[in-house]
């Protein structure tokens, strides 16, 4: 398994999540639980911190092949392999993929997107990198993936390659976006309707509607 590990000891704490733990802020943007690699595969969350065993870095990487989406890019986003979940998420056979750059399978919007760049750049600054990617389907649907990417180094500490585990969380996208449509319409009734102030914690008013 040998850098594996490392994929193992950075994706076991966000992937092997159900999708309904993943945590987001109140504009619904995707925050990864909190964590730290440890020495001798230890891997520190909130929750605890134990070793991770060979057999057992072998066994959840071939849980994580059988329920998430994979991918193995070059350095630079090429896909040299992807599986069977990722085929079948967004509709493409092997042949499709082969060599293609990761970003042809992403929405323009989030493709161009400062987000996007920040993720790449971080994955190459800090070896990991976590992001809630838009990507579409061979029959122009749009799936939200959240992506999260380790930057995989050879025997001589060169990096070789980056794998990408995506979950789709195209649900609780949805979810969250017409939660917040029908908050903004209860907020443009109150606006035409109350009048609202908003203040500090000193009482002092930071904010008022047009009924105001």
């Amino acid at each position: 398994m040998g850098s594996y590990a490392n994929v193992l000891k950075y994706l076991q704490c966000s992937v092997l999540l159900d999708p309904t733990d993943y945590l987001y802020n109140e504009q619904g943007v995707f925050m990864k639980p909190s964590m730290k690699l440890g020495k001798s595969g230890s891997v520190t969350t909130g929750r605890s911190a134990r070793k991770v065993t060979s057999s057992e870095i072998q066994d959840r990487l071939a849980a994580i092949d059988r329920q998430q989406a994979v991918i193995e890019c070059t350095v630079d986003g090429h896909i040299i392999m992807a599986n069977n979940r990722f085929l079948g998420m967004l509709g493409y056979t092997p042949d499709q993929t082969q060599d293609r750059h990761h970003s042809e399978f992403v929405d323009p919007v989030c493709r161009q997107s400062a987000e996007y760049s920040q993720f790449w750049e971080q994955l190459g600054r800090e070896e990991q990198a976590s992001f809630e990617c838009r990507y579409v389907t061979a029959d122009g649907k749009v799936v939200s993936g959240q992506t999260t990417s380790v930057l995989i180094k050879d025997s001589r500490n060169i990096p070789c390659k980056v794998v990408a585990v995506i979950t789709d969380i195209t649900a609780i996208r949805h979810r969250l976006d017409n939660l917040a449509s029908e908050l903004k319409v209860y907020k443009d009734i109150a606006d035409t309707t109350s009048i609202v102030s908003e203040a500090n914690k000193k009482g002092e008013i930071v904010n008022i509607n047009q009924k105001y």
